[in-house]
């Protein structure tokens, strides 16, 4: 759960949800290979002698998993929120140096990062909101890289 980072068309536009009047949220899979793994999931409990819907669960919903990408469809890059299945925190940028400069900028559901968090995010492609280690005083762990504070 935190961030990560998508390759996505450039034309790419998340879906909407009107009803509840807020972004559809979305696993970055397809649903074909969900279900795949979902199959590959249920064949491994049965062989390992469980109950496959008890062990692995429901099948997996296509309403949440993202289409297929055309072939030879651009990818550019967008940042996703993973508290959710996923929905965008950023436009679509056609170059990493791009999406980097965002960061650094800082906007409303993403802090300002400085360049050498930026881009280690974006080599990454992905970062937790927050970790905390209790050892010798607290260790916060954010995109932004470890902070120790002093125990109170």
């Amino acid at each position: 759960m935190g961030r990560e980072i998508r390759r996505v068309p450039l034309d790419w536009e998340h879906p909407f949800d009107y009803e509840r009047m807020q972004l559809h949220p979305l696993f970055d899979d397809t649903y074909e290979a969900a279900l795949a793994d979902y199959d590959q999931e249920r064949a491994k409990a049965v062989d390992d002698g469980h109950d496959p819907d008890e062990w692995v669960g429901g099948p997996p919903d296509p309403a949440y998993h993202r289409p297929a990408w055309p072939d030879g469809a651009t990818l550019g890059y967008q940042v996703y929120e993973t508290i959710s299945e996923g929905t965008p925190l950023s436009p679509v940028f056609e170059h990493r140096e791009q999406l980097v400069t965002w960061l650094i900028e800082g906007h409303r559901h993403m802090p300002m990062l400085s360049r050498a968090a930026a881009e280690r995010f974006v080599d990454v492609g992905s970062a937790p909101s927050f970790t905390l280690v209790v050892e010798d005083g607290i260790v916060v762990r954010t995109l932004e890289g470890p902070e120790t504070f002093e125990e109170r």
